[in-house]
């Protein structure tokens, strides 16, 4: 196992979140945004969201049309964070990482390709062309023969993104076990199941290479919930895993969960209780809806300012 002792305060103490005052963005009318201003004052006193205009399956279509007008300079959605937030696609596929991603592991061998993921998803996922310096799926492809030294000085993405789970070090010394691990994965009961064999796999490597990682500020004890639950979508979504069963009861990620209790909480008429009962009702794949969720918890934050939004 890791050392389990707790991170000197140097490495966990982390500025505290302040919230940025944005201006009116061009793409959105006064009227709009007066009103966005006055739900984020409601919230700060109430600490309670209300209901937004778009429901579940009416934020996946919107999301879908904004996909297919995304080159039409003429075409503004209806509803104004369409217009000013980054949402991700509701089929990954689509997403421009996951396509750079299927594109550099085409034609590697299967320990090559969960390797390119595994690093990827635990590193962040930049898309290269818009981060200068952060490599993506192809710098991770160009120094496969070197890996352990690039791990080393790997750009990561994300705010501090890697102190959550592990440290380049960490990485540097359980990935080629890690990998070895879940290239054996042929078949997974679901994708629930299969983000809990990641982080088995994870942690059965922290405690092989114990001895080597005793020097290490981190534990394999952290909480595991976001990283896995995307490397287990990559490995289905890419076809290097099937699924017995493509959805599940309830999703392990935090963004998806919380999505799923606004649904429950205000669409009684779709008696969405579970992954596989929001499918049915929308029409769309589980792994669809599971992806999804988590946009839309953004969408509900983003519309009551509970949060600040992410500027396209």
């Amino acid at each position: 196992m890791m050392d389990s002792t707790k991170d000197s305060e140097a490495e966990t103490s982390q500025p505290k979140r302040r919230r940025v005052e944005r201006q009116k963005p061009e793409k959105i009318s006064t009227e709009d945004w007066e009103a966005l201003q006055t739900r984020t004052e409601n919230y700060k006193t109430t600490k309670k969201l209300q209901k937004p205009p778009l429901d579940f399956d009416g934020w996946m279509r919107e999301r879908d049309l904004c996909r297919d007008k995304k080159n039409d300079p003429e075409f503004q959605s209806d509803h104004f964070l369409f217009n000013i937030a980054f949402f991700c696609n509701t089929n990954r596929l689509w997403d421009v990482v996951t396509r750079e991603l299927q594109a550099a592991i085409e034609d590697l061998p299967k320990k090559e390709q969960v390797v390119i993921i595994f690093l990827l998803r635990m590193a962040g996922s930049s898309r290269e062309q818009e981060k200068p310096g952060r490599s993506g799926a192809a710098g991770i492809k160009a120094h496969m023969e070197n890996l352990p030294e690039y791990i080393k000085t790997m750009p990561f993405t994300g705010r501090k993104t890697y102190r959550a789970v592990l440290n380049r070090k960490e990485l540097s010394i359980i990935y080629d076990t890690v990998a070895e691990e879940l290239a054996s994965l042929d078949r997974c009961a679901s994708l629930d199941n299969a983000s809990d064999k990641i982080v088995a796999a994870i942690r059965e490597a922290g405690e092989k290479h114990a001895e080597e990682l005793s020097d290490t500020k981190h534990n394999t004890e952290r909480k595991l919930d976001f990283h896995p639950m995307q490397i287990a979508c990559d490995l289905f979504t890419l076809g290097l895993v099937k699924l017995d069963d493509n959805g599940c009861d309830c999703p392990s990620a935090t963004g998806s969960r919380a999505g799923l209790k606004h649904v429950m909480r205000w669409e009684n008429n779709l008696a969405a209780t579970t992954i596989k009962s929001l499918a049915e009702a929308t029409g769309r794949e589980p792994h669809e809806v599971q992806t999804s969720l988590c946009e839309y918890n953004k969408y509900v934050k983003w519309w009551n300012g509970s949060a600040n939004y992410k500027p396209r």
